[in-house]
C-alpha cells in the first residue's frame, strides 16, 4: 500500500487469525481470544490461500464482555480465491515472515538491536510485541522506559505494530499503532522513549512476507512509489 497508494489498499480481517490459527499440534500454538504469538498466526497463514479482507470475514467477538472465540469459517477461507473472487474480495497471500532484529526470548532484553529496528521502520511498519502492563493508564506524550517498567521476554504479554519514530522531539520516541481504538492515548497511537528498549518493544520484531501480484511495470511504479514517500518523509524532518 505504501508503494501504491490505495489501489492494494486492504482492511484485513483480524477475526481470521483469531479463530483459524492453530492450538494444538504446531510450533507456535494460539488460544483464539486467550492470546497466541505473531508468529502462530504467520504460521498458520502459510498453509492457506491467504488473509481475507474485513468485509468477507467482520470480527464478530464482542468488544465490551468476554465471549467465546467463533469458529473457523473453513468453507469461506477456501473460498477466497474461488470463482466468486470478486465478490469476496481481495486479500493477502502470507508465504513466511522474518525477523528485524535479532530476538529475544529469555532473559532481561536491555541489550537489543535499536538501530536495526530503526533501520527497519525506515523501511516498512513492522510488528512488534510489549509489555502493556501499564498503557491503560496512558493519555499522551512520551511513555519513558521507566514508566512503562518490564522489557524483559517474560513481561511480554500484548503485540501492536510500530510504524515510525521521531529522533527530533525533545525527548526522541517510537510511534507505535495499538489496538484499543483512536480514543485511546495519541488517537490511538502511543510514542515510546527511543533511547531504550522501551515496554519490550525491541524483544519481537517481525516482518510478514507478502506475495504481490505485480507485473513489471506495476513493480517499477511501486518502486518509483517508495521512493517519493521516503524522500518526502525525509525532507519533513
Amino acid at each position: 500500500m505504501l508503494s501504491t497508494g490505495s489501489q492494494l489498499r486492504l482492511e484485513l480481517s483480524p477475526q481470521q487469525v483469531t479463530s483459524c490459527s492453530p492450538k494444538i499440534g504446531v510450533a507456535n500454538p494460539c488460544l483464539g481470544c486467550n492470546g497466541g504469538t505473531t508468529e502462530g498466526a504467520y504460521d498458520y497463514l502459510t498453509t492457506v490461500t491467504g488473509l481475507t479482507n474485513s468485509f468477507n470475514l467482520p470480527y464478530e467477538q464482542s468488544l465490551t464482555a468476554t465471549s467465546k472465540t467463533v469458529a473457523c469459517p473453513t468453507a469461506k477461507i477456501a473460498a477466497i480465491d474461488g470463482p466468486m473472487m470478486q465478490l469476496t474480495g481481495g486479500y493477502a497471500a502470507v508465504s513466511g515472515y522474518h525477523y528485524a532484529v535479532t530476538p529475544c526470548t529469555s532473559g532481561p532484553c536491555t541489550s537489543q538491536d535499536l538501530a536495526g529496528l530503526q533501520a527497519a521502520l525506515e523501511t516498512t511498519p513492522v510488528s512488534v510485541c510489549v509489555d502493556a502492563s501499564s498503557w491503560n493508564d496512558y493519555t499522551g506524550g512520551v511513555m519513558t522506559a521507566a514508566a512503562c517498567g518490564g522489557m524483559a521476554a517474560s513481561d511480554i504479554d500484548h503485540c501492536v505494530m510500530a510504524t515510525g519514530f521521531n529522533t527530533t522531539a525533545p525527548v526522541p520516541y517510537w510511534i507505535v499503532r495499538n489496538s484499543w481504538s483512536s480514543t485511546w492515548g495519541e488517537y490511538g497511537y502511543i510514542y515510546l522513549e527511543m533511547s531504550e528498549n522501551t515496554c519490550g518493544l525491541a524483544n519481537d520484531v517481525t516482518i510478514p512476507e507478502v506475495t504481490l501480484d505485480l507485473n513489471d511495470d506495476e513493480k517499477k511504479a511501486a518502486a518509483l512509489g517508495r521512493e517519493r514517500l521516503y524522500q518526502k518523509a525525509v525532507l519533513a524532518k
